[in-house]
């Protein structure tokens, strides 16, 4: 198989769980795990795959031929960090998106993200880069998320909202449709989000929403 198909994997976390098993869906050749620590353990497998170097060994192994990577990093500022790295090497970072996902034909993505299982994005719906949307997440029409974002499991995102980077939406949260949500917001488990949150950096909590932190 060409190192085309093949694909290096950054983060030996719990979320790496959830990459592997995403990428294994679509067909990429899982070549290793790069652990984000320079004291990796060489003989740790996750999911039967080998943790092979460190993130201080990236340049060595784009030389080695490895074009495409992904991060499996949930934490929203750890993952901007280490995409900035990577650019700097020139890695791809492809879009994963799994099968049973409802891509509608009129959406835009950039590049980075991971599309989970049965999630939907709707008409007109534009992705930014190194975003997380977990499984059966819905994206409504004309949403935009920018980058850097995890929309967690079961969330919904009605009509024309738009997120801005870094915002972390919890499990089973709605945003209801025609709202701004502003740079580095962490939505709760279960909100409810009825209003726009224009502070950055807010924790918002509860159903109707409450701002509990800026």
């Amino acid at each position: 198989m060409k190192n085309i198909n093949k694909i290096l994997i950054i983060g030996c976390g719990g979320h790496c769980r959830f990459i592997i098993s995403v990428i294994r869906s679509v067909g990429f050749s899982i070549e290793g795990i790069i652990d984000t620590s320079n004291e990796f353990d060489a003989s740790e497998t996750i999911m039967g795959i080998n943790v092979i170097g460190s993130v201080d060994n990236l340049e060595s192994f784009y030389k080695k031929g490895f074009k495409n990577i992904s991060i499996a990093l949930g934490d929203n500022e750890l993952r901007k960090i280490m995409y900035k790295d990577i650019k700097k090497y020139g890695f791809n970072l492809p879009n994963i998106i799994h099968p049973s996902a409802q891509v509608d034909i009129s959406s835009n993505l950039d590049e980075g993200n991971i599309i989970g299982p049965n999630v939907v994005l709707g008409a007109e719906t534009s992705i930014g880069s190194n975003n997380i949307l977990n499984s059966s997440c819905v994206i409504e029409h004309q949403c935009k998320i920018g980058n850097h974002c995890h929309v967690s499991l079961s969330s919904v995102l009605c009509g024309n909202v738009n997120l801005g980077d870094e915002v972390f939406v919890g499990a089973n949260s709605t945003v209801i449709e025609n709202l701004n949500v502003a740079n580095r917001t962490k939505i709760g488990a279960s909100t409810t989000v009825i209003s726009d949150i224009s502070e950055e950096g807010a924790l918002v909590l509860g159903s109707p929403h409450k701002i509990i932190k800026t």
